[in-house]
C-alpha cells in the first residue's frame, strides 16, 4: 500500500496534479513516515504549493541525514529565498 501511494504521488506529480499528489505522498507517509524519498516529493509538492515552511521542514530533516546532498541543499535555499531568508540560503549553498 506504501508504495501504491507513493508512486502514484510521484506520477502525479510529474503531471502537474500537485493537490492529488499531496494527498497521495501524504498517504504512503502515514504509513512510512521517515521515507526519505516520499518525504522529498512531499517537500516538492509543498514547494510548488507554495507551502514554502512546510518544505523547509521536510529538507532540514533530510538535510541531517544527507548533509552534503546537493539537490538537496539548492531546494532548502530556495525554500529560503522564496520566505525571504537569504542568509540561510546563502549558508545552505556554502
Amino acid at each position: 500500500e506504501f508504495l501504491f501511494h507513493l508512486y502514484r504521488g510521484a506520477e502525479l506529480l510529474q503531471d502537474a496534479r500537485d493537490h492529488e499528489a499531496k494527498e497521495e505522498l501524504e498517504a504512503a507517509l502515514a504509513l512510512q513516515p521517515r521515507d526519505a524519498k516520499g518525504q522529498d516529493l512531499l517537500a516538492v509538492v509543498y514547494f510548488r504549493l507554495g507551502l514554502y515552511p512546510r518544505a523547509i521542514h521536510i529538507y532540514e530533516d533530510l538535510r541531517r541525514d544527507a548533509p552534503k546532498e546537493a539537490t538537496l541543499l539548492v531546494n532548502l535555499a530556495l525554500c529560503y529565498l522564496k520566505t525571504g531568508q537569504s542568509g540561510s540560503a546563502r549558508s545552505a549553498l556554502e
